[in-house]
C-alpha cells in the first residue's frame, strides 16, 4: 500500500518475483477497513534499520515471506499472522478493522482512581523465578535454500548471575531472515525482561479513545504514593485546583499530570481528550496543605472542573505508562483493559546485532 487515494480506495506499487502491479487502484468498503492505519504499519514495516552485519547495512525491518497453502487457519488468523512478523495485530472496532503494531507511542489516555470503576482494579505482580532467558525463533532460512533454522538471543543475565537456562521457542511463519528472526527473539526477550506489573480494570466513556496495544497513563493507590482525581474550579494555564488538599515536601520535584475533557473555544471544540505534563513549582506551597497547585511552564487548554488529574515525584511519574493488552466492552456499555507497564527500549533497533553464530537444525524445534 502506498497512496490513500480516497476514504474508499487506495494505490498499490509493488513487485513480487516476475510480476508487477503498477499503480493499481482497490475499493475498499469505508466501514470495514482504516486504510491510514495499514498504511502507517506498512511504513513501519518497510523502515530501513540496520541489518546486524556490522558494514553500516541496512535492510527493511519485517517481511512477510510464505504461502498459505491449506485451510488450517481462517482469514482472520492469516491475517494476524501476517502482522505478527512485524509486531503487528489486526483489530476490530465494532465493523472497522484496525491495525495496530509495538513500536514507540506516546500515551493517548489517562486513567485513574477518578475514572475507574469502583471495585473493577486489580493487578499482577510479575514471577519473576518462571521468566525465560533464552530466546529462540524457528523460521526457514532464505540463504540456505529455505531450510528449516532458527535464530536465538540469549539474556547475558544467564552469564553474569549464572542463572539456570529458561527456554522460550515459537515459530515464526513467513519470517525468511536470520537476522529478522533475533530481531524478533531479542524483543521477545525484552518484553520478557521488562515485564512489569498488569493492571485490570474498568471504564466508562473515557474508554472510547482507546484500543487494543494504545499506550496510556495509569495511576492507581495501590502501586505507589501520590495523589490523583479531578480538577476544581479555579484554574488557569499556570494553576490547576485540585479536588482535595495535599501536602508536598520541599526539596523534592513533583510533576502533574491532567486529561483535559475539552471545551468549546471561538465556536470550536478543542482540548479534548489531550493528556498535558508539566513540573510543580512556581507559587506552590510546600510542606502544608494546598489545594492550589502551580506549574513551571503553562498549559496549552484551560484545566476545567472534572478534568482527571494525577500528581507524584517526578522520579516515580505522577502516572505511569502502560500498553494496553486487551480491551473488551461489556454488556452495561463500559470497557475493560488489561494493560502492562510500557517500557520503550524495548523498540530500539540498534542492539539487534548479530553476536551470535546461527544454530542450524535439520528440523524446526519443537514448539
Amino acid at each position: 500500500m502506498k497512496e490513500v487515494i480516497s476514504a474508499t480506495e487506495l494505490r498499490l506499487t509493488e513487485t513480487w518475483g516476475e510480476l508487477t502491479l503498477t499503480d493499481k487502484t482497490y475499493a475498499v468498503r469505508e466501514p470495514d477497513v482504516d486504510i491510514q492505519s495499514f498504511i502507517g504499519f506498512a511504513d513501519w514495516c518497510g523502515a530501513a534499520i540496520p541489518d546486524g552485519k556490522g558494514t553500516n547495512t541496512t535492510e527493511q525491518r519485517a517481511m512477510f515471506d510464505a504461502v498459505f497453502s491449506d485451510d488450517r487457519w481462517s482469514a482472520w488468523e492469516s491475517a494476524q499472522k501476517v502482522a505478527s512478523v512485524g509486531m503487528g495485530q489486526p483489530v476490530k472496532m465494532g465493523n472497522l478493522v484496525v491495525m495496530t503494531w509495538q513500536a514507540p507511542a506516546e500515551p493517548v489516555q489517562l486513567f485513574t482512581s477518578a475514572n475507574i470503576i469502583p471495585g473493577t482494579f486489580k493487578f499482577t505482580l510479575p514471577d519473576l523465578s518462571s521468566r525465560a532467558n533464552y530466546f529462540e525463533v524457528a523460521f526457514v532460512d532464505r540463504d540456505r535454500e529455505f531450510k528449516p533454522d532458527s535464530g536465538s538471543w540469549r539474556d547475558p543475565d544467564t552469564i553474569t548471575n549464572k542463572e539456570p537456562e529458561v527456554r522460550f521457542e515459537v515459530e515464526a511463519f513467513g519470517v525468511t531472515r536470520r537476522s529478522h528472526a533475533i530481531r524478533l527473539a531479542r524483543w521477545y526477550r525484552l518484553i520478557n525482561k521488562g515485564k512489569g506489573t498488569i493492571v485490570e480494570f474498568e471504564v466508562g466513556r473515557d474508554a472510547i479513545a482507546c484500543m487494543a496495544n494504545d499506550v496510556i497513563r495509569f495511576r492507581h493507590d495501590s502501586l505507589g504514593s501520590g495523589w490523583d482525581g479531578r480538577c476544581a474550579t479555579g484554574g488557569d494555564n499556570d494553576k490547576i485546583v485540585l479536588d482535595q488538599p495535599v501536602t508536598l515536601a520541599s526539596g523534592t520535584t513533583y510533576s502533574i499530570v491532567v486529561r483535559h475533557n475539552g471545551y468549546w473555544s471561538g465556536g470550536l471544540y478543542v482540548g479534548g481528550d489531550v493528556l498535558e505534563e508539566r513540573t510543580v513549582g512556581g507559587s506552590t506551597v510546600f510542606d502544608s496543605p494546598t489545594t492550589d497547585i502551580y506549574i513551571t511552564s503553562g498549559l496549552g487548554y484551560l484545566p476545567k472542573p472534572g478534568d482527571v488529574y494525577a500528581l507524584g515525584t517526578a522520579v516515580q511519574g505522577a502516572a505511569k505508562k502502560h500498553r494496553i493488552l486487551e480491551l473488551s466492552r461489556t454488556q452495561n456499555v463500559t470497557a475493560r483493559i488489561v494493560a502492562i507497564e510500557y517500557d520503550e527500549s524495548v523498540y530500539t533497533d540498534e542492539e539487534i546485532l548479530v553476536s551470535q553464530p546461527p544454530v542450524i537444525v535439520d528440523q524446526p524445534p519443537s514448539i
